[in-house]
């Protein structure tokens, strides 16, 4: 009876979380309303933009240093080079430009546009 309990809350367990991992309720860091490293269509429209500086655009590796200060998921202002979800980001802007961002988990800007 015993093995037979044992074995009936480790099947309950398995379900349960293979449940979860289907329905993405694991619990993850979601930064910026933004999950698992990538961000849906409502997400960026309901992510909330930070502003910053364009300080340098480097097409080698991949990324865009900017300026900004405190961002809304907490993080303290610096510069700091982040990769781009959009390569072809790197070609639409330009040092001191001023621009609205927003990043995910990874620090990878998912979203920027100018402000003019």
């Amino acid at each position: 009876m015993k093995n037979v309990l044992i074995s009936a809350m480790l099947i309950l367990a398995v379900n349960l979380s293979a449940q979860a991992l289907a329905n993405n309720t694991s619990p993850t860091h979601d930064y910026m309303g933004m999950k698992n490293g990538g961000a849906s269509t409502s997400n960026i429209k309901e992510a909330k933009l930070a502003d910053g500086v364009v300080t340098k655009i480097d097409k080698k590796s991949g990324k865009i240093t900017l300026s900004h200060g405190p961002l809304p998921s907490g993080m303290p202002a610096m510069t700091m080079a982040y990769g781009v979800k959009d390569s072809t980001w790197l070609d639409k802007f330009k040092d001191g430009q001023k621009v609205r961002f927003a990043l995910n988990d990874a620090m990878l800007i998912t979203q920027i546009e100018s402000v003019k």
